[in-house]
């Protein structure tokens, strides 16, 4: 068998192959060679180098007549692993998925922190039953978001989800943060804050001043109460009960307005915060989304006026918030399909006829 090594950056175990493809277009092949140097070995049980005395790349390391050879050839790999080191610097790891708003909330906070994280996208339960019903070709169809996924086959999405499940978050959820020294760090708003925590910039998310960190507590807690009701009208199958979750909604949101200020760029004052990460993308989602498949407008009907619509502007329009999470409105429109169909799937899916639930209608029809 060929030996592994462990992947600093990401914490995974490679033959050289493996290494050499998963960098390929990335690195130079005498760099890819260069870090193999630097890479810890996986130690095995009862097994080590064949008695040939070769190594994982299957190159002699006998003694004798090849050894000042082989030891030239070490030092001059050493030499490029040191001008590479800076480009092989070990990385944070974010584990995330375009579709995902949770996911969202990390890819925002990690863009105003100024965290370059190493991103490894993980196909939600969602894409996995598509490519189970429909083909994987219907999750290849699925826009910008399934990039990632293109050349994978059903058996590769759920080997991937599975090695996800097994060795990062044992619920599949995303996003989950694995730091440079393997620690894991799950649930959004959570991961959102250890990010910011850890962060060298010069401005908080979260503030320094405890009551306004209060104030921030709060306004994520009222918007918590939002998202459910907010899926709730986008799943509902029955018309006639549209009016009824739509109020729910109206009525949360008003809540969550009255925790933020009453004016002022985002929630509080004019720098974001991390109730804006954890605000913004759900209402981007829940305005777009119920708008086109309900017909129902999120921030009609509240007491604050325009206060939410302005602060969703104000978010929507900074840079960070689509940098790691580049999906237009579009993808989402279609995407989020399955959830406007309550998740019904047609008697024989295709990736053009996918499902047979509600799907887009008229609020109350």
């Amino acid at each position: 068998m060929s030996e592994k090594r462990t992947d600093a950056e990401d914490g995974a175990d490679y033959t050289w192959e493996e290494l050499r493809a998963f960098y390929k277009g990335k690195y130079k092949a005498n760099e890819v060679d260069a870090y193999w140097e630097t890479c810890k070995v996986v130690k095995t049980k009862g097994k080590g180098k064949g008695k040939d005395g070769k190594d994982g790349k299957g190159k002699g390391k006998g003694k004798g007549a090849a050894e000042p050879k082989a030891k030239a050839k070490v030092k001059a790999k050493a030499k490029t692993a040191d001008k590479a080191k800076p480009e092989y610097k070990a990385k944070v790891v974010l584990y995330t998925n375009a579709i995902c708003p949770f996911a969202h909330r990390a890819t925002f906070a990690a863009s105003l922190c100024n965290l370059d994280p190493k991103i490894v996208f993980t196909p939600l339960s969602g894409q996995l039953n598509a490519a189970e019903k429909a083909g994987v070709e219907a999750v290849h169809a699925m826009a910008s978001c399934a990039e990632p996924f293109k050349t994978m086959t059903t058996e590769q999405l759920n080997a991937q989800k599975e090695d996800y499940k097994k060795n990062v978050n044992a619920s599949g959820e995303v996003p989950s943060l694995k730091t440079v020294d393997g620690s894991i760090i799950v649930e959004s708003e959570i991961v959102a804050e250890f990010i910011d925590r850890t962060s060298k910039g010069k401005h908080r998310l979260m503030p320094p001043n405890p009551v306004l960190a209060a104030k921030v507590r709060l306004a994520m807690k009222r918007f918590n109460d939002v998202v459910g009701p907010g899926y709730g009208l986008l799943m509902n199958q029955d018309a006639a009960a549209d009016a009824e979750k739509a109020k729910t909604i109206t009525d949360k949101l008003a809540k969550f307005a009255e925790a933020i200020d009453k004016e002022g760029s985002f929630c509080f004052g004019e720098n974001p915060t991390l109730a804006d990460v954890h605000c913004g993308p759900f209402l981007y989602r829940f305005k777009l989304l119920l708008d086109h498949y309900r017909g129902f407008d999120i921030f009609s009907n509240q007491p604050s006026g325009d206060r939410l619509t302005k602060l969703l502007a104000k978010i929507e329009a900074m840079p960070e918030f689509h940098k790691l999470t580049p999906i237009t409105e579009e993808a989402l429109t279609e995407l989020y399909a399955s959830y406007a169909n309550g998740m019904k799937f047609a008697a024989s899916p295709t990736k053009d006829a996918m499902y047979a639930g509600r799907g887009k209608s008229e609020f109350g029809k």
